[in-house]
C-alpha cells in the first residue's frame, strides 16, 4: 500500500519550480485561470497543480487496488505517466526515488519529469501506462482509445471540403488512402488477407521502414489484433533492452558474438558505444547497426523505386535432395537455363553473359565450382546457381 497524497507519498522541493518546468516541457495548455474566483498560492499553474494532484490520486487508489500497470514502485525507483506530452509527442513521467534523509518519514523523493528516453527510467521496464479514464456520455461509453474511423468518402464527396484539401493532395490518385491512419490501413490489409487465404496476418507500422519490419518481427505477435506501432521514442522505450539481439532484422548469429566480446548485448549499448570501436569491428556496416541502434533508417521508399542498378540478371537456384550423378545434374542445369530463357524472353530482355556455379554436399568437402563466360551477340542467356 502506498499513500494516496503526493506530498505524504515523497518529499517535493521546489514544487513550484517543477510545475514551471513541466509546463514548458509539455505541449502548450493554459494552466492558469482567466478570472480566478478565489486566490491561490500558486497563481502561474494552478489548474496543474490540481491536474497533478487528482492524477497522483487516481494512480495510487488504482496500485493499491492491484491495478500496478499504471504506477510503477520497484526498488529505488517509482514512477507513474502523467498523462502529458512533450512537444516531439513523448511520455511524460514523473520519477522519484528513495528517500535517503534520516530525519523524515516520508520514504520516497521527488526528483522530477522526464520522457520515455531518460537515463531516470534507464531500470523501468515495462514503463507506466498512460491514465485510462472511461467516461459517459449521455448516457452511452465513451472510450478514448477507441480507434478513430476515417469517413473518407463523406469527406471526399463533398466539393467544399474537397476544396479544403492542398491542390498537391488532390493529384493523387490514392487520396482516400492518405485519409487513413497507417494502422487502420494495415487493418484493412490484414482483414483483406484473411478473407483471401483464411489466414490471419500480422502488421508492422513504423514511421520509417527498419522500424515497421522490428515492430512486425517482435512485437505483433504479442499484440492481440496482431498489429504494432514503432517511432523512435517508442521504439528506445520498448525494445532497447530487448533480448536476444538476432531478432533485429540484419543481427545475426556472427554480429552477436562479436559484439558479445565487446561487452554488447543490447540496441542500447550499441547506441551508447564508442562509434570508432563499432567501425573498427564492422567497417562500413557499423553506419547502418549504429543507425538501427537508435531506430533510425535514411532508406525511404521513394528511395528505393528510384533505384536503378548498373547492371541486372536473371537467375536461378535448386538445393537438391541427395547427391546427384552427372547425367542427373546436367539435366537440372538445361531445365533451368530453360526456364530462365523463357523470363527472358517474356520481359523482352538479352544477355551476353552467362555464368553458372554449382556447389556439393557436406560430405564431398569440395569447394563450389563455377565459372562465366561472355557471348559474342547478346541473346537470351542466363545465370544459373
Amino acid at each position: 500500500m502506498i499513500e494516496t497524497d503526493l506530498f505524504e507519498f515523497a518529499y517535493v522541493p521546489d514544487w513550484y519550480g517543477q510545475l514551471e518546468q513541466l509546463a514548458e516541457m509539455a505541449l502548450p495548455e493554459a494552466w492558469r485561470f482567466r478570472k480566478p474566483q478565489t486566490e491561490c498560492k500558486n497563481t502561474d499553474t494552478p489548474i496543474l497543480e490540481r491536474y497533478l494532484h487528482m492524477m497522483f490520486r487516481k494512480m495510487s487508489i488504482d496500485y493499491n487496488t492491484g491495478e500496478t500497470a499504471y504506477f510503477h514502485v520497484e526498488n529505488n525507483c517509482a514512477c507513474f505517466h502523467t498523462g502529458l506530452y512533450t512537444r516531439q509527442y513523448q511520455a511524460i513521467y514523473a520519477c522519484f526515488e528513495r528517500n535517503k534523509k534520516k530525519d523524515t518519514t516520508l520514504k520516497w523523493y521527488f526528483t522530477g519529469f522526464c520522457d520515455a528516453v531518460s537515463s531516470k527510467l534507464r531500470y523501468v521496464e515495462p514503463l507506466p501506462k498512460k491514465p485510462y479514464f472511461p467516461m459517459m456520455q449521455n448516457g452511452v461509453n465513451f472510450n478514448p482509445e477507441w480507434p478513430i474511423r476515417v469517413n473518407a468518402e463523406h469527406i471526399l464527396s463533398d466539393p467544399e471540403n474537397r476544396e479544403r484539401l492542398p491542390k498537391k493532395l488532390l493529384r493523387f490518385k490514392n487520396l482516400p488512402l492518405l485519409l487513413e491512419t497507417a494502422v487502420e490501413l494495415g487493418r484493412k490489409i490484414m482483414q483483406d488477407i484473411l478473407d483471401t487465404t483464411k489466414i490471419p496476418a500480422a502488421c508492422g507500422v513504423g514511421t520509417n521502414l527498419y522500424l515497421a519490419k522490428v515492430a512486425l518481427d517482435i512485437m505483433a505477435k504479442h499484440e492481440t489484433d496482431r498489429i504494432a506501432y514503432l517511432d523512435e521514442a517508442r521504439y528506445r522505450e520498448k525494445l532497447w533492452k530487448h533480448k536476444p539481439l538476432t531478432d533485429f532484422w540484419r543481427v545475426g548469429r556472427g554480429t552477436v558474438e562479436r559484439l558479445s566480446n565487446m561487452g554488447i548485448c543490447t540496441m542500447e549499448e550499441i547506441a551508447h558505444a564508442r562509434e570508432s570501436l563499432l567501425y573498427k569491428a564492422f567497417g562500413i556496416d557499423a553506419e547502418l547497426l549504429i543507425d538501427h541502434a537508435w531506430g533510425r533508417e535514411p532508406v525511404t521508399i521513394a528511395d528505393i523505386k528510384a533505384y536503378r542498378p548498373k547492371n541486372t540478371s536473371l537467375s536461378s537456384g535448386q538445393v537438391l535432395p541427395r547427391d546427384y550423378s552427372y547425367e542427373e545434374g546436367i539435366l537440372v542445369v538445361k531445365e533451368m537455363a530453360d526456364l530462365l530463357c523463357l523470363d527472358l524472353v517474356d520481359q523482352g530482355l538479352v544477355t551476353s553473359h552467362i555464368s553458372l556455379v554449382i556447389g556439393y554436399s557436406n560430405q564431398k568437402c569440395f569447394e563450389p565450382a563455377k565459372g562465366s563466360t561472355t557471348l559474342r551477340s547478346a541473346t537470351a542467356g542466363c545465370c544459373l546457381m
